[in-house]
Parts: structure tokens; C-alpha cells; sequence
């Protein structure tokens, strides 16, 4: 790739331009979110923010940075933990530092964990349009790619909440980078800095990481057989900078997994076999693996239906959201609308097929990191199927494929009609269409009445944490679904760091305080007389248990 200082004026000129339009599309994710301080958005918009909040609220050094949704009072009444530690500590862990600041203000909680979420991915689609500079030799190929690729359904939907796989996405696209400047004679210790930094965040790099070692290793093999003298395959293994990157990821991904797995055994005070170890339970359940897989596991996970359910999703991804919310399909999802619109799996085989043949058109020296990004997509999903086939987050790991696509098609345009000019014209037609995609996104699931109703929620909650620090608390069954997010995440968020028990009944129970829905002036303990839907009873009659027993 030219240096920029012997690039042409003109060539200048357009490469600040592409620069200033993808700031200003990026943005406009930013602009676009409306309230992001609330729980009101419909179906999994509230349970994965809620989750990713209530694990990282939790976080903290009392309880050995243990990732775990909450706390109860289990039958014997000792404190137990609702665990979750299916990713490195990483992005929990920026997740709790942005909401230090702001101590109980749930609201305010909200809103920077969103605002970090959206910070990964505007981070993730400006290192795929440095990476494609760099490979394409044109910003106007990079910039169109880039944000096509972003602006389909499932990366504007996790980043309209506070999902921690955006900060997957951003750690692979940053060692992409990273593997392109390698690629052009740069030092290993950059590259291998990057990907200690994106392991801390996520696991899904290693889908990246090994194709490219696989692939720089055979190339090396390769040469051997055509240099003069011949070096001995020991030799030449011995010799690969590619084979030492990957030494050093798998150290790191061991390392980190065996602290993880060690930290878990003693924060549990060793009384989980390793087996059944939270971290182990769960891959072993991603791997399916899993006995514990529902009714209809079977079907889901068989081959054919797993690999055309996977075609459909890559296939979506080459269709901007703004598409599908022009021409939504009579009363079709719009996750169902996207899968229509790209052809369901027709259009995800031609996808990746054209995806494969744009590798012809990239230069030889970044033809592997390429490859190793096309690819990584299905090395992750078809190693960890049983999450891939559940999860539609998974599909974000593709990206690749849209990216080569639409970067090839972009270089077809450059020498069927060689004008600057044009394709600069075509790369700047994206920006609108991005910020269409991200505004019909952030649009989506607003209710004035919802808003409002979450609004009063959060106001009270924010009263019930101030006054319930170091208690415990009873929260009745039908509580769980007041804010209407799945499996009640949300309440874990807002009762963070409090000691929880959920009942059908709290009456005769020994908890500090009770939370309900109902206001009763003449009932003792009330504490909260100024909320508007949730109000705190402190316990007045607990139970006194028998000689010898436990509170």
C-alpha cells in the first residue's frame, strides 16, 4: 500500500472525504438510539441488556470477579449464586468501570453501557474500513463495504443494547487489522498485542486466529518445497512467524481459561466438580455436547437444517435494515423479513461463493488474512453449534463474508468503468442508506406508554437500591415480569449486589425487606411512600428459627 505522502492530490482528497463519511455514518448510531436509558424495547432487547448489566453490576473483588446474575438464600439458608461465566472477564469488567460513576442511578447505568456498546462497534467497523483500505488500495472500496456490511439487521440490532458480543466483533476486526499490517512486512508484537487484547474480551478471535496460522503455516510448507536449497519441514515449522503467533494465542487462550476455571472452583468454595464448573457446563452445552438440549434439539441440530439455517443468516446480511422495514412481509419478524429478503438459502450460497471468488481480485500478500476472515465465520459456528443454532448473535461473526462481497463487487465497478469520480459517488450513496438502516432500527419498539412506564420503574428502583444496600430481599413471583424483559433480567439489573430471594409468598419469610406492587399505608414498614409502582416493606415479624438452626 503507497504511503500517504506519495499519494496524489486527488487521491488524498477522496481518501479524506471516504474518512469523514464514515464518521459521519457512524454517528449517526449514536444519534439515532432515542432513550437508551430505559427497559422498553420488545423481545431480547431487554433481556440481553438487562443480562450483560446485572453480570457486570456485579462484578467486584468481594466476590473474587465471579460472574453471576445474583444472589439468593438457597434452602438452607446460605447464600448461593446464579453463575455465568461463558466469556473472559474483559468486557464485564469495561462494562462495570463505565457504570462506576454513576453509583445507584440505574438509568444513567443503562445509558453507558450502551454508549460503550455502540463504542465496540463503531470501533469494529472503522478497523474493517482501515483493514480494506489497506487491501483494496482504495477508501472508496472500503468505505462502501464497510458500511453495507454494518448496516443489515443483526449488527445494528446487538448494538442497539448493551450486548458484550459487539466487543467479540470489535476484537476480531482489530486482529484483522492488525493481520493485514502484518501481512505487509510489519512486526509480529503488534499483532500478537491485539490478540492477547481481544482474547481478554472474547473467545470468538481464536475462529480468526487459527485459519490464519493453518494457512500461513501450509504456505511456508509450501515455499519450502520451491526454494534452493531445501530447508527440513522441522526447520521450517521452527522458522514460522505464523506458527509462533499461534503458540502464543493458544498460550494466552489457555492461560486465561485456566485462571478462569480456577477462580470459579474457589469463589464456589470447591464444592463444583470440575465437570460441572459453570465455564465447562456451558461449552460443553455450545459444543452440543450437552445431554440437558431441548425436545427439539434433534431436529435443529441435524446437519442439513443447522448448515440452510446458517445460509439464511449470512444470506441476510447483505440486506440493509432499510430494506426490510420498506417492504416488511405482512406480519413477519423483521430477523424473518431480512432472512426473505436476502433469498433465505439461495442467496447465502451465492454469497459466500462470490465472497470466495473475490479472493482472486486481492492482492497475494493479504490473500490469507482475507481468507482467515472469510472462514472464521464457519469455524466458529460449526464448532460450537449448539449455541450457533439457538443464537442468532452468532451470525455477527460472518462479517466477513459481506465485506469481501461487497468489496469485490466494488473493484468489478472500478475496471468495468474506471472513473474515480463514480465509484466515489457510489461509496457516498451508502452513508444515507446506513443512516436510514440505523434510525428504522432505533425507531423500533418506542411507545410513549412503554417509555413512560419504565421511566417510573427506574425512578423507584433507584429509591429501593439506596435504601436495601447490605440487606436482603423478598421479591414475590409475579414481580419478575414487571418490566417485561426476558426471564427477568431486568430485576437482576436493578437488584444488583443485594442478597435475592423470588417466592410465590414473602409473608413469614426471613428477609430484611420486601418489594411489591402494591401500596398500603396502614401496613407497617413501608419505605417507600413516594414511589409510583414498586414499593419497599421493611420485614417487621421474622421468623425466629429453632435452637441450633440457621436464619
Amino acid at each position: 500500500m503507497a504511503k500517504a505522502s506519495d499519494m496524489p492530490p486527488a487521491s488524498k482528497r477522496r481518501r479524506a472525504i471516504c474518512f469523514c463519511a464514515l464518521l459521519v455514518a457512524l454517528s449517526t448510531v449514536f444519534l439515532f438510539g432515542h432513550e437508551r436509558g430505559h427497559f422498553y424495547r420488545p423481545h431480547t432487547h431487554n433481556g440481553v441488556s438487562a443480562q450483560s448489566m446485572a453480570v457486570a453490576a456485579n462484578v467486584s473483588a468481594e466476590h473474587r470477579l465471579l460472574l453471576f446474575y445474583s444472589r439468593y438464600a438457597d434452602a438452607d439458608g446460605a447464600t448461593a449464586y446464579e453463575v455465568y461465566n461463558r466469556y473472559p472477564l474483559g468486557t464485564y469488567l469495561a462494562l462495570k468501570l463505565v457504570t462506576l460513576p454513576f453509583g445507584d442511578d440505574v438509568t444513567a447505568q443503562l445509558y453507558a453501557g450502551r454508549m460503550l456498546t455502540l463504542l465496540f462497534f463503531a470501533g469494529a467497523a472503522a478497523f474493517a474500513y482501515a483493514a480494506f483500505c489497506r487491501v483494496t488500495g482504495r477508501a472508496e472500496i472500503a468505505l462502501g463495504a464497510t458500511l453495507l456490511a454494518f448496516c443489515s439487521f443483526y449488527p445494528l440490532y446487538y448494538a442497539d443494547m448493551v450486548s458484550t458480543d459487539l466487543a467479540g466483533l470489535f476484537g476480531v476486526l482489530l486482529v484483522f487489522h492488525g493481520m493485514v499490517t502484518f501481512a505487509e512486512g510489519g512486526r509480529l508484537r503488534p499483532l500478537a498485542a491485539r490478540t492477547a487484547v481481544a482474547i481478554f474480551l472474547d473467545w470468538h478471535v481464536m475462529a480468526l486466529v487459527l485459519p490464519f496460522v493453518a494457512l500461513g503455516t501450509a504456505s511456508a510448507l509450501r515455499n519450502r518445497r520451491r526454494a534452493t536449497p531445501r530447508r527440513s519441514i522441522a526447520a521450517t515449522l521452527w522458522r514460522s512467524r505464523h506458527l509462533r503467533y499461534g503458540a502464543f494465542a493458544a498460550i494466552v487462550c489457555a492461560s486465561l481459561m485456566g485462571a478462569q476455571l480456577a477462580n470459579e472452583h474457589a469463589a464456589l468454595d470447591g464444592k463444583v466438580p470440575l465437570a460441572a464448573l459453570p465455564t465447562v457446563a456451558s461449552y460443553m452445552q455450545r459444543l452440543a455436547f450437552d445431554e440437558a438440549q431441548p425436545a427439539n434439539a434433534p431436529d435443529i441440530l441435524a446437519w442439513p437444517r443447522f448448515l440452510s439455517g446458517q445460509l439464511e443468516r449470512v444470506g441476510s446480511l447483505a440486506v440493509p435494515f432499510i430494506a426490510a422495514r420498506m417492504l416488511r412481509l405482512g406480519r413477519l419478524s423483521w430477523e424473518a423479513c431480512c432472512h426473505r429478503l436476502g433469498g433465505r438459502v439461495g442467496y447465502g450460497i451465492a454469497l459466500v461463493a462470490l465472497s470466495c471468488l473475490g479472493l482472486l481480485a486481492v492482492a497475494a500478500q493479504h490473500r490469507l488474512a482475507v481468507a482467515a476472515l472469510l472462514v472464521s465465520g464457519w469455524c466458529w459456528a460449526l464448532v460450537v453449534r449448539g449455541s450457533a443454532a439457538y443464537h442468532p448473535f452468532e451470525t455477527l461473526f460472518f462479517v466477513g463474508t459481506p465485506l469481501v462481497f461487497f468489496a469485490a463487487a466494488a473493484t468489478c465497478v472500478r475496471h468495468l468503468a474506471p472513473r474515480p469520480a463514480l465509484l466515489l459517488g457510489l461509496a457516498l450513496a451508502t452513508v444515507p442508506v446506513f443512516a436510514a438502516s440505523a434510525y428504522a432500527m432505533g425507531t423500533i419498539g418506542h411507545f410513549a406508554r412503554g417509555y413512560e412506564h419504565h421511566r417510573a420503574i427506574a425512578a423507584d428502583m433507584r429509591a429501593i437500591r439506596r435504601l436495601t444496600a447490605g440487606g436482603s430481599i423478598c421479591l414475590p413471583e409475579a414481580l419478575k415480569h414487571t418490566v417485561r424483559a426476558h426471564r427477568a433480567s431486568a430485576m437482576k439489573f436493578f437488584l444488583a449486589g443485594r442478597v435475592v430471594t423470588v417466592a410465590h409468598a414473602c409473608e413469614g419469610r426471613n428477609e430484611d425487606f420486601t418489594i411489591s406492587t402494591t401500596r398500603v399505608d396502614t401496613r407497617p414498614g413501608l419505605l417507600t411512600p413516594d414511589n409510583q409502582l414498586l414499593f419497599l416493606y421493611r420485614t417487621q415479624h421474622r421468623r425466629v428459627p429453632a435452637l441450633g438452626g440457621r436464619p
